[in-house]
């Protein structure tokens, strides 16, 4: 399933607020195939600023956005096919409205007129697309740009479009290989015998700290690990100790090497996401006094394994920016991957369907929007949303790190992840001037 952004605009240039639209597909080649059957239709409403989110399942066959109310004779569709992508495309429609009057009505100064516009509309949310690093080629997707009016006039008058009596223009979704800097920060860090995250370096911007011990992973214990064929290779982090409150964590590198200097902080209006790809390693918390944490956590400590990563310290009185967090947690109190998000003393928890299991790379996502809600999703599957308590407030503090902890003395000695890839993204409120290459 894919995730896309719709901002709808009118010919005048202003967006279209509150606002519902139908999504619809077709059939592949337009013939029923019962291997693959069409998705059903979709409603959306756009928000106050003509923006409403849709997910929609990746097919060859097209998608059509038609506008429900306020139109003459239910005329205007809007072709776009959707690719497979794990992360939210966006998409800008331009939406004219040619109604049957317009049969009757329409002369050869109102085709120019109309011609000339769009066009040039058109032609400028190209121009500011490149500019702001979004446009990559997708294949099968094409744009119809200076043609669109007149497609569009001679489509309707002859009534001979593909839904009956409606204009459509085909869309262009960007590819988002390629994510554009201006407004967006990002970075990806792949683990293996080759990383030392003893010490910060240049292809490794993590840290571990603590009781943290980084062990060699040998090519047979990487072949037995299930689904080590998609990792290539990863890294070990063990804690080796069954003494109380000692630990083993990986978070962002702190030029002090005594606490993880405050860097990174999620603000109002800005999305934040960590994608985290690990397999926990040596044993599982059944009856013993340890926990895994994964997630976003404070960056201004060691929140990933502090007895209590939500504990609001006074460093930053006055402020919401401490004691945050967004983190799964898997304990002796539920042998399924818990979800747990907000600020000291208001946090909201969920337990998941999902066990916990030894050798296993399984990908932990966690998204903060730019609400403050938190989004869970493990393997691609959404497993919990926290919008109350557990929402992030304005300012925390928040890297992406993992962590397992000695809550009282353990049974085991052993236990830690094997690490495949850490992903962040940050998409900023606003867009950065001059962050593009030309």
């Amino acid at each position: 399933m894919t995730t896309v952004n719709f901002t709808l605009t009118g010919i005048d240039g202003n967006v279209l607020p509150y606002t519902v639209f139908k999504i619809e597909a077709a059939a592949p080649n337009g013939v029923p195939d019962p291997l693959h059957p069409v998705p059903a239709p979709v409603l959306i409403t756009t928000n106050v600023s003509g923006v409403a989110t849709a997910i929609l399942t990746a097919t060859g066959a097209p998608y059509y956005l038609t506008k429900m109310t306020g139109t003459t004779d239910d005329l205007i569709a809007f072709k776009f096919f959707v690719p497979d992508s794990d992360v939210a495309l966006n998409l800008d429609v331009l939406y004219v409205d040619l109604g049957k009057h317009l049969k009757v009505n329409t002369d050869r100064a109102l085709y120019s007129l109309i011609e000339t516009k769009v066009s040039m509309l058109n032609a400028l949310n190209i121009a500011k697309a490149y500019q702001a690093n979004v446009l990559a080629a997708i294949a099968g997707i094409s744009v119809d740009v200076a043609g669109v009016a007149s497609t569009a006039i001679i489509a309707h008058n002859a009534a001979t479009d593909p839904h009956g009596d409606r204009a459509y223009v085909d869309g262009l979704l960007a590819a988002m290989d390629s994510v554009p800097m201006t407004n967006h920060i990002h970075r990806r860090t792949k683990f293996g015998n080759h990383t030392n995250f003893t010490v910060a370096v240049p292809n490794c911007p993590y840290q571990s700290r603590y009781q943290s011990t980084q062990v060699t992973v040998s090519a047979s214990e990487l072949a037995a690990l299930t689904n080590s064929a998609n990792v290539v290779d990863c890294a070990h982090l063990q804690l080796s100790s069954t003494t109380a409150n000692e630990a083993a964590y990986l978070t962002l590198y702190g030029k002090d090497l005594t606490v993880t200097t405050a860097q990174q902080h999620w603000t109002t209006g800005s999305d934040l996401q960590a994608i985290l790809s690990v397999a926990l390693s040596d044993t599982l918390p059944t009856g013993d006094t340890f926990s895994y944490r994964i997630g976003l956590s404070d960056g201004n400590r060691a929140g990933a394994v502090m007895s209590d990563p939500f504990y609001v310290y006074p460093s930053e009185s006055g402020t919401t920016r401490t004691g945050c967090g967004a983190l799964f947690f898997l304990s002796s109190s539920s042998l399924y991957w818990q979800c747990m998000s907000g600020r000291g003393a208001n946090t909201e928890t969920t337990v998941t369907t999902v066990l916990g299991a030894l050798d296993k790379f399984t990908t932990f996502h966690v998204r903060v929007t730019a609400t403050g809600n938190v989004e869970f999703r493990i393997n691609g599957t959404l497993v919990a949303t926290h919008s109350g308590i557990g929402k992030i407030p304005n300012g925390a503090f928040l890297s992406e790190s993992l962590g397992v902890a000695n809550l009282a003395t353990t049974t085991a000695t052993a236990k830690g992840f094997y690490i495949d890839e850490i992903a962040y993204l940050h998409q900023l409120p606003n867009s950065r001037a001059g962050m593009v290459f030309v």
